[in-house]
């Protein structure tokens, strides 16, 4: 089974409203190419879940997240297609606490990225993932943004 990492990124200030970064999966990948994700991938076989996150953050979007920036939500088992089933842990990141000014680039994976909002990421549909989990993510987001004391 292949094991792999999904990173819920979100801005708390840049916007009016609290917003989720997704990308959209390029049209050479493989599997669910055209589709909207989280960012993430593939755990290697020398690195933790934790060093995964930090790797698949930089090489998909550019940006510099330690260790210490991730607070795991948890593992599910994920089938995007009938023969591609993985081990999906999920992390989340509140960027506006690592960085007070960011940049995004990203690499050919992925043709575009966005930051949607709740209502905006229930409409376009995160591949692998609910309605419930999308809006229990989004949930979890606003009590650590509205909470003094961080959930991580």
């Amino acid at each position: 089974m292949i094991i792999g990492v999904q990173n819920f990124i979100f801005d708390n200030h840049s916007f009016l409203e609290p917003r989720l970064l997704i990308a959209k999966r390029s049209n050479i990948k493989n599997i669910a190419p055209g589709k909207w994700n989280v960012i993430g991938g593939k755990k290697e076989d020398n690195e933790d879940l934790y060093a995964a996150s930090v790797r698949e953050i930089k090489e998909e979007v550019d940006l510099d997240i330690f260790e210490s920036d991730l607070f795991f939500l948890y593992e599910k088992k994920v089938s995007w297609e009938k023969e591609n089933h993985f081990s999906s842990n999920s992390f989340y990141i509140n960027l506006t606490k690592c960085f007070h000014n960011y940049s995004i680039s990203l690499n050919p994976e992925h043709s575009e990225f966005k930051f949607v909002t709740l209502e905006q990421a229930l409409e376009i549909g995160i591949i692998g993932f609910s309605d419930i989990e999308i809006k229990l993510i989004f949930k979890i987001n606003e009590i650590n943004n509205n909470n003094k004391t961080e959930i991580y």
